[in-house]
């Protein structure tokens, strides 16, 4: 999210930070080596899969998977970005969608570390406000989310010696017809009876935007130490440190100019000695004497007046 017509400029920003995290911690292949045409290792694993069944299934989804990073890839090395700008057609301001083109970044990890570099001022990113790595999407019906959710909670879910904590965040745009409360509880209903929903001191935070008639949801378990993934308040913070740092000038100086000057203590008696006089007055014996009469007499010459210029047909 950014602030509204200032999606491209936010978007510029945000991908010339990813650009450099993600050249750093997920290089690019080799070219010569990403055609694997002379891999013995294929070979070898050729040979194995012939010993035994094949997954015709997921052998295919691998391939599918494998022929987009190589597009990704040839595309990217012929001066192409690794990243795709999908602007919010659904009707919301100030949102923006980013598509990761390369499959092999993990967008968990990107996001974390943009915000940690951001906290310690390596990275500039001042026109995004808050930036969520989407985990999934689906329409916005608590069943699908639940069979979509629960595979990616495998890690949590299969650990039931360690209950884990956690608390579900809950955001709407452009629909009124969905329930907070249900879509909580189709999240509770995957983490099961092992686990604690929380309202504080939690350990995973599930985050649901619904927009529309489809929900995006993000599983963070740092949500509150990265200021909420928000990158604004993380550059807050940062320049709050180097205030702080710079001596404490400032708050002598705050203080010194909350004291009231003289003048303003000569201005502020001054108005009360007015005030007090001016109610003292108003209630002495006979002194409303002159403004009431002041007041009859203007009242009578009105409706003198009013009786001079009054339309002499009644029925007018």
């Amino acid at each position: 999210t950014c602030d509204p017509s200032r999606e491209k400029r936010a978007f510029r920003e945000l991908i010339t930070a990813f650009e450099q995290i993600a050249d750093e911690l997920f290089p690019l292949p080799d070219p010569e080596c990403a055609d694997g045409a002379d891999d013995p290792a294929g070979e070898e694993s050729d040979e194995e899969e012939d010993s035994g069944p094949i997954d015709i299934a997921g052998a295919l989804r691998a391939e599918v998977a494998e022929m987009k990073h190589a597009k990704a890839a040839n595309s990217i090395a012929k001066g192409g970005s690794r990243f795709r700008h999908e602007p919010a057609s659904f009707g919301v301001r100030g949102r923006f969608i980013i598509i990761v083109r390369d499959k092999a970044i993990d967008t968990g990890v990107l996001v974390r570390e943009l915000l940690v570099r951001v906290r310690d001022g390596a990275v500039r990113a001042s026109l995004a406000e808050r930036v969520l790595p989407i985990d999934g999407i689906c329409r916005a019906e608590e069943a699908i989310l639940k069979e979509r959710l629960e595979p990616q909670l495998t890690a949590i879910l299969s650990n039931r010696s360690n209950r884990t904590n956690y608390t579900v965040l809950f955001t709407r745009k452009l629909n009124d017809s969905v329930n907070r409360d249900s879509f909580t509880d189709a999240v509770k209903e995957v983490f099961g009876e092992g686990h604690t929903f929380r309202y504080k001191e939690y350990s995973v935070v599930v985050v649901l935007n619904v927009v529309k008639t489809f929900v995006m949801w993000s599983i963070l378990r740092d949500y509150d130490d990265l200021g909420k993934y928000n990158v604004r308040s993380m550059v807050t913070a940062k320049s709050g440190d180097v205030a702080e740092s710079a001596g404490d000038r400032g708050s002598v100086v705050d203080e010194s100019a909350r004291e009231e000057s003289p003048r303003t203590q000569g201005e502020q008696s001054h108005r009360s000695a007015t005030d007090e006089t001016r109610t003292t007055t108003a209630h002495e014996p006979g002194a409303a004497t002159a403004p009431e009469e002041e007041a009859d007499a203007e009242a009578a010459h009105k409706r003198d007046v009013d009786a001079d210029v009054a339309p002499t047909n009644p029925s007018t």
